[in-house]
């Protein structure tokens, strides 16, 4: 059997050799807030481990010693949780860490020093700790804007600190554990061992998974307007084909040229992002709208058949025309000319129907432009 000491201290060594592999990963992306309070975490649990081992053989660990591990390990759950909030671009209020952190530790050790049972109050500590990893849990599996498969080791891992540490707080309210039971819990430290890997390997691979994410959506994404570019055909996918028709509109701003001659292409660029502005009001959460090149758009509606295409592609026309643009506080009228198409149900891809939209384009332009066209098959 492993002694308590040596659990203790490669508790603290190991918490040690990841801060430094965690450091490596911040310095990389020192812009990112999330990862400096999950180091912050990181940090305050290799302190109250160290803490542990110093004072742990003692027989009474003294009432400021054990406050300030209580202060260090609940710190390390509150920066876990303040961390995810800001991992998902969560709001996140610095009052409530010192709250969440400062007010548990500090009522213990001074009710502990007024005489109050040490039973009661190391239950009301573990209740308070099982809170925090319990809502750290939450935070993760709440809905998120991005669907990471590495967060959810992290969110097990702690359910895991959560159960471990409701247990002993039960216990100690029933009368079935001792206070003096908790400085030596061998199977509760190697538990602790083990969830802390999945915790910080679980985080290096959260900013990781983001950052390879982040470098795909840049390559799949237009810096000018911000919609997807072509590229950004690969993220539709079969589910995107749905049973109820999916539709295309390709639409292509009229004398785009001219615009450019008169106002430059500083100009032209001020209009190309203003429609792509346009284009993410009028286009709906399952739809992708793209830029398909030079001043031409693209948008797969899912779930739209042809004539609710057509409505979408007649109220877009009228938002480019109706409002006009501001380029060097001069307003300038801009139309736009669109060719609407319907996927068929035997085909399994867009190319058939962004071709059928590019020809119903061509008539559109060819009937006079700022208008809507749907594919229309050639009679021979």
């Amino acid at each position: 059997m492993i002694d308590t000491n040596t659990l203790y201290i490669t508790s603290a060594v190991s918490r040690a050799a990841f801060l430094v592999i965690f450091m490596a990963t911040v310095l990389s992306q020192p812009s990112e807030r999330y990862l400096w309070h999950w180091i912050t975490a990181l940090l305050t649990s290799t302190l109250g481990s160290s803490l542990m081992f110093i004072f742990g053989a003692q027989a009474e660990i003294p009432v400021l010693v054990r406050g300030s591990i209580y202060v260090l390990f609940l710190a390390s759950l509150v920066f876990s949780w303040s961390g995810i909030r800001l991992f998902h671009s969560r709001r996140t209020h610095y009052s409530y860490l010192l709250l969440l952190t400062l007010v548990p530790s500090l009522f213990f050790t001074a009710t502990i020093a007024l005489g109050a049972s040490l039973r009661v109050m190391l239950a009301f500590i573990y209740l308070c700790s099982a809170l925090l990893a319990g809502l750290v849990t939450y935070e993760i599996l709440k809905p998120p804007r991005e669907r990471l498969l590495s967060q959810y080791v992290v969110a097990f891992a702690f359910a895991c600190y959560c159960l471990v540490l409701l247990t002993p707080a039960l216990g100690l309210i029933s009368g079935i554990v001792a206070p003096e039971m908790l400085t030596s819990g061998h199977e509760a430290l190697l538990l602790d061992q083990v969830t802390a890997i999945l915790v910080y390997f679980g985080y290096i691979a959260m900013a990781s998974e983001r950052a390879n994410l982040r470098l795909k959506q840049l390559a799949e994404t237009d810096p000018l307007t911000g919609l997807a570019n072509r590229r950004g055909i690969n993220q539709i996918n079969d589910n995107n084909l749905s049973s109820q028709g999916t539709s295309v509109i390709i639409g292509d701003l009229d004398h785009f040229k001219r615009i450019n001659d008169e106002l430059g292409h500083e100009g032209g660029d001020i209009v190309l992002k203003d429609v792509g502005m346009r284009f993410n009001r009028i286009t709906r959460n399952n739809d992708v709208a793209m830029r398909w090149g030079g001043e031409e758009f693209l948008v797969v509606l899912p779930n739209t058949d042809l004539q609710q295409a057509l409505i979408i592609a007649e109220r877009l026309r009228r938002l480019i025309e109706d409002e006009p643009f501001m380029v060097d506080k001069s307003s300038l009228k801009v139309t736009i000319s669109l060719g609407v198409s319907e996927i068929q149900a035997e085909e399994s891809g867009f190319d058939a129907a962004i071709d059928r939209a590019d020809q119903a384009l061509y008539d559109a332009k060819k009937g006079g432009r700022n208008r809507v066209c749907q594919y229309t098959p050639k009679i021979v």
